[in-house]
């Protein structure tokens, strides 16, 4: 005597059973809206986010390399150095 599962049971663990053993991996797929397509900037007017990419015109955010540390504060004395010990 076994313990499996009888009736309803014994056709939905069958059903599920099938769908893993049919389930291939070049049959996979992801879902629709999980995968976004990467924004081009800089490529032109037309492109959507061309020349200045979305960073506007001028200014320190808007230069290319390593952002500022942080506490920087462009022209005056960082806030953690006002106050004394």
């Amino acid at each position: 005597h076994t313990n499996l599962p009888l009736g309803r049971e014994a056709s939905h663990l069958n059903s599920s059973i099938l769908k893993i053993m049919t389930s291939t991996l070049n049959s996979l797929k992801s879902n629709s809206g999980s995968r976004k397509k990467k924004l081009r900037k800089g490529r032109g007017i037309a492109a959507g986010q061309g020349a200045s990419c979305g960073f506007g015109m001028r200014g320190q955010k808007s230069r290319s390399g390593r952002p500022t540390p942080p506490g920087f504060e462009v022209a005056k004395c960082p806030y953690i150095e006002e106050f004394p010990n």
